[in-house]
């Protein structure tokens, strides 16, 4: 009986350390990724993360940055590119949020 309790014991450990190699992993993943998007108040916004919620309104990104350009300023073409989620280098993403900001100036 007590081999078995310790071939149980370090297999529940192999599945913990294994488990939480995972999770920190992603946690680790999703801090290197950002994308573009649109906020609740349709301001052009960067996301750091990648676009996806998890059950119970866990989100797996963050509002790194909030453009005063709105989705409505945007031509349909630039709307599309903005809300595909295209996964970016913080850089690009920001590069590319200045260059529409330039672009839609009133």
């Amino acid at each position: 009986m007590t081999r078995r309790r310790a071939r149980v014991r370090a297999i529940a450990i192999v599945a913990l350390v294994v488990l939480t190699t995972l999770l920190v992993s992603t946690w680790v993943a999703t801090r290197a990724v950002f994308f573009l998007g649109t906020d609740d108040d349709g301001f052009v916004t960067v996301y750091q993360g990648v676009p996806y919620d998890l059950p119970g309104g866990v989100s797996l990104y963050s509002e790194s940055y909030v453009s005063g350009l709105t989705a409505p300023q945007l031509t349909a073409r630039e709307r599309d590119d903005v809300t595909a989620h295209k996964w970016r280098s913080r850089d690009d993403a920001l590069l590319e949020v200045r260059r529409l900001e330039r672009e839609n100036r009133p």
